[in-house]
Order: structure tokens, then C-alpha cells, then sequence
């Protein structure tokens, strides 16, 4: 550049040897570390009854006392096998607390050793121990999943883009307040025709709403009713993504629910959702898979 030129340029306060001389450096991002979130195998068959399915929060949780499974043994005889196993005990009461029963997380996120021991007033190594162990292919009572293995592989053609989910980063539920259950605890209520002339269907019920394999189940079978798509896992993510704002929103859920059926879900609007709710669904999504994977 002529020095005529460079005198012009300077009086705009431009100075040319600033970007010749040093390069644009840009920050360095550091890696994100994949989050852990812990969560109970099989939770809805072994810790929930038919009377905890009606609670909205438990202060109790059914516990098996079967003695003769192989992890039971393989557990109990370790060196500190019986500590382990009340550690187990505690694990599980808390996730019976956690927004989304059997999932280890609350509204801070992920629950690490120190979260639960924290809660349960016990020993961090001990329960940093105890996460290890359960979670072991030899125990197998606890199941682990990271932010990038919570969202299953959904196809491109699908109804819902993968690109409308959330980044990856945060597969937490967020706590969503849990109202007094003003709805009956069958796990479908009749719902009339709607206005499209589709064929009678029943919405489910609060307890299927919080519960990922009855609402699985009425996917199957009322939700096709609906003309809900029900083939791919991106549609079973819609559909928990939508209970799980019925439930952080509605004063009736299940109405709620069966609204977001007829104008958003089978419409393919997304537009209610947030990302606490696909994080939330994500997991549930994930949890269940695992769970089926065992059955």
C-alpha cells in the first residue's frame, strides 16, 4: 500500500500494519465434558406399585426383598458388600424424590456421589463407590447415560427435524412443580370425537403421563386412534416432550394432553415445547429403551 495512501487511512484511525503484522487469533473454546446422569434399571417394574402410580410425590418407595438373584449375592459378598447395599437403598429413595422417578436428577441437574450424599447425609466415598458397583456389568442396578448417548438416532425424514431438539449440553429435566392429581387414576379417560371427525380415543391419565411405558403403551393403541405417529423414536420424544408440559403446566394434565393431541402433536406444531421439556423427554426416552433392552 503507497505511504499516500497509508497517511490517508491513518487519519481515519485505521492503521493497516495492526492486521498485516498480527493475525486474527480467536479464543480457545475448551471441550465440553459429556455429563453423566445415573438412573435406576427397570424402575417401573421393581419400585412402583399400583398405589405409587397414584401419588404425585412419594415419601415411601416399595423396595424388592428377593435374596437369591445372582447380583444380589455378588453384591452382598463383597468385602463391604452390606454397606453397599444400604448405599443402594439410599440411591434409590432418593431417585423415588427426583422429578422424574428413577432418573438421578434434579433441578440443578445430574446428581453426582456428592449431590446424593449430600442429600442422604452419608459418606461422598461411599456412595461414589456404590455408583460404581451397581453399574457394573456384574450388578447392572444402574444404568448411566451422557448428554450425546441421551438422544437416540432419529431419521432424517421423520416428522421432527433432529435439528429442532436441543444442542446437546444439558439432557437435564428441569423440576417441574407437581400439582395435587385432580384427574382419575385409571390410565385412560374417555375423550369425544374431535373436530376432524377422527374416531373416539381416550387420553391417558395422570399415572400414564408420568409413566414412559403406560404412555408407550397408549401410544400403541390410542394414540394411532389420534393419528398420533407412533413408528419412530422421534415421535415417541414428541410425545413425552408434550406430557412432560402437561405436567409442569397444566392444573388438569391429561385435558391438557389430550388438547396438545388434537392441535400440536398430530399438527406437527412445536412450538409449546421448550428445551427443559425435550431434555426431559430425551431421558425418558433413553431410560425406557434401556429398560425394554432388558425385558
Amino acid at each position: 500500500m503507497r505511504p499516500a495512501k497509508n497517511r490517508q487511512l491513518a487519519r481515519t484511525g485505521f492503521d493497516p500494519r495492526r492486521f498485516s503484522r498480527h493475525p486474527l487469533r480467536l479464543p480457545t473454546v475448551p471441550p465440553v465434558t459429556p455429563v453423566t446422569t445415573y438412573y435406576i434399571r427397570n424402575w417401573d417394574r421393581h419400585f412402583e406399585t399400583s398405589q405409587s402410580r397414584k401419588c404425585a410425590t412419594l415419601s415411601w418407595v416399595a423396595l424388592p426383598n428377593k435374596h437369591d438373584g445372582k447380583s444380589f449375592r455378588r453384591l452382598i459378598r463383597m468385602a463391604n458388600g452390606p454397606a453397599l447395599y444400604g448405599a443402594w437403598v439410599l440411591i434409590v429413595q432418593v431417585a423415588s424424590k427426583c422429578p422424574t422417578r428413577g432418573i438421578l436428577s434434579d433441578a440443578d441437574g445430574p446428581l453426582t456421589a456428592e449431590d446424593i450424599a449430600v442429600k442422604t447425609d452419608t459418606s461422598t466415598g461411599l456412595i461414589a463407590e456404590a455408583l460404581e458397583v451397581l453399574s457394573s456389568d456384574g450388578i447392572g442396578w444402574i444404568g448411566t447415560t451422557s448428554d450425546a448417548e441421551a438422544t437416540p438416532s432419529l431419521p432424517a425424514d421423520s416428522q421432527h427435524a433432529t435439528s429442532a431438539l436441543p444442542a446437546t449440553g444439558s439432557v437435564l429435566p428441569t423440576h417441574y412443580p407437581t400439582r395435587p392429581d385432580r384427574t382419575e387414576q385409571n390410565p385412560t379417560e374417555p375423550d369425544p370425537e374431535d373436530s376432524a371427525g377422527r374416531a373416539g380415543w381416550k387420553r391417558p391419565g395422570i399415572k400414564s403421563l408420568r409413566d414412559t411405558s403406560l404412555l408407550m403403551d397408549w401410544l400403541a393403541i390410542e394414540g394411532v386412534k389420534a393419528g398420533v405417529p407412533a413408528a419412530t423414536p422421534d415421535a415417541r420424544i414428541r410425545l413425552l416432550a408434550f406430557a412432560e408440559r402437561a405436567i409442569e403446566h397444566g392444573r388438569d394434565p391429561p385435558r391438557m394432553f389430550a388438547s396438545y393431541v388434537l392441535r400440536d402433536i398430530v399438527g406437527g406444531d412445536d412450538s409449546k415445547l421448550e428445551k427443559q421439556h425435550w431434555a426431559a423427554a430425551k431421558q425418558r426416552y433413553a431410560a425406557w429403551e434401556a429398560n425394554r433392552g432388558q425385558d
